[in-house]
């Protein structure tokens, strides 16, 4: 049951730093564009 939710807290924290860099790199992306 504990592996169960550690699981889904890895995952989700994966997923929010995924989100993380693709905002990071969307930004970066058009502020090259903007230059």
């Amino acid at each position: 049951m504990m592996n169960e939710i550690r699981k889904k807290i890895k995952e989700k924290r994966k997923k929010d730093f995924h989100k993380k860099i693709w905002l990071i790199c969307k930004n970066k992306l058009k502020n090259n564009s903007t230059d």
